[in-house]
């Protein structure tokens, strides 16, 4: 199932067992709009798809969830459980992240090339993957990406 098809589903879905029509689903968003993204001729945006939601009196997370698991063919609970565990292994489950994206993208690259450097230290030195993440403190993931990854 694509996305768009998944979006369509989700939001019929909520709508209608909602008991709401169209035009009062479409509070803040063009009526006409809502059809083509209900009938899987328009693709959503993030900032529309918070703005169905709000008028639907849902949370986003709540909507895009039913869409991926409406894409995955899943439960949303599912869904929403491995999200947690990936959040959780990221580190980020309880993380409050900036609003906005850091000014230089450099400044990331940077901060991505310096933990790479320490994980190829530590490979060096012998250490396994977990005593890495350990020892710096970043998730298995992470190290395991950084482990194979080469930079020029």
């Amino acid at each position: 199932m694509s996305l768009r098809k998944a979006f369509a589903a989700a939001l019929q879905q909520v709508r209608v067992g909602l008991g709401r029509s169209q035009r009062e689903a479409a509070q803040t968003i063009d009526q006409s709009y809502l059809s083509r993204l209900e009938t899987a001729q328009r693709s959503a945006t993030v900032e529309s798809a918070a703005e169905i939601s709000d008028a639907l009196g849902i949370q986003p997370m709540t909507f895009l969830a039913l869409v991926f698991a409406a894409d995955e063919r899943r439960p949303a609970r599912q869904v929403l459980r491995n999200a947690l565990a990936e959040l959780e292994e990221l580190g980020l489950a309880n993380a409050l992240l900036p609003a906005e994206p850091e000014q230089s993208a450099s400044t990331m690259a940077s901060r991505t090339h310096k933990r790479w450097e320490a994980v190829q230290a530590q490979k060096r030195a012998g250490a396994t993957q977990s005593e890495t993440a350990a020892l710096l403190g970043i998730s298995t993931s992470a190290v395991g990406r950084l482990w194979h990854k080469t930079y020029e």
